[in-house]
């Protein structure tokens, strides 16, 4: 075996018998094989070996992405592993769900949209905001989040994080459009703040009584829930929208069930 397979803190012999299953060319062996050697905590070498045959593995980047909250490296792994994955697949998006940890994130450098489910002990995005190509965020359940990262997003959905206003994301000057299901939201008038924005979509806010300043910006499309009307009805006024370019993703078509009696504004 070549010494340069041997890391810092793996046994030489498990490395061995490591290897011998590799060059089987089996992909059920190649696939065990790898499963073992991203457990391995050492100066890179067991990473190494596996990024050389994870082309033969026929592991999928879905798969790939379960595995990631149980790696010894996570930063490696996403490096050597994950990311030339999503770009032999040509995946330019990935839903992370219930991950504690987002190390490894930046090395994702293809990705354009994000969705990030239910990672309630996520508190940091910084790795998200190294991504100088996403365009597309959703934050579904991830109530622990403390801040945004500013960045080129353009789309960002904001589902069930507890904050009381708008003032993280209003640092988002590219932002086009905002989808906002927050129980907590008791404060839109940082959408003042959002010089680009064309369309805000407020879903399930059940702090929320007032939408000033939502009815006089200069918007393509809004719609909020009926139950906003009573108490402090939302003026109509003739809509006066700033020339835009077309948006770049088409629009949602599986809106949240919560949703559903969304009325849209003019």
């Amino acid at each position: 075996m070549n010494s340069s397979d041997v890391g810092s803190g793996a046994d030489p012999s498990q490395l061995a018998g490591l290897r011998e299953l590799l060059e089987t060319g089996k992909p059920v062996r190649i696939r065990k094989a790898i499963g073992e050697l991203i457990l391995i905590r050492d100066d890179g070498s067991a990473l190494a070996l596996a990024a050389r045959y994870i082309g033969a593995a026929g592991l999928s980047a879905e798969a790939l992405i379960r595995l990631w909250p149980k790696v010894a490296d996570p930063d490696g792994f996403c490096a050597a592993l994950l990311a030339p994955t999503l770009v032999r697949e040509n995946r330019t998006s990935v839903r992370l769900r219930r991950l504690t940890s987002l190390t490894g994130l930046r090395h994702l450098t293809m990705l354009r949209e994000l969705s990030i489910e239910r990672c309630k002990e996520i508190t940091d995005l910084t790795e998200a905001g190294t991504l100088t190509g996403l365009t597309d965020l959703d934050l579904n359940g991830c109530s622990g989040i403390e801040d945004l990262p500013a960045g080129l997003v353009t789309e960002l959905q904001i589902d069930g994080v507890d904050w009381r206003d708008l003032s993280r994301p209003a640092g988002h000057k590219k932002l086009r459009v905002l989808w906002l299901d927050m129980d907590k939201l008791e404060d839109v008038s940082a959408l003042l703040g959002m010089p680009d924005l064309i369309g805000v979509h407020v879903g399930s806010c059940g702090s929320l009584d007032d939408l000033h300043p939502l009815p006089d910006l200069p918007l393509k499309e809004a719609t909020y829930p009926s139950s906003l009307r009573s108490g402090r009805p939302v003026p109509r006024r003739p809509w006066s929208p700033v020339p835009s370019p077309p948006l770049a993703r088409a629009p949602r078509t599986n809106p949240s069930p919560k949703w559903s009696d969304a009325l849209k504004l003019g």
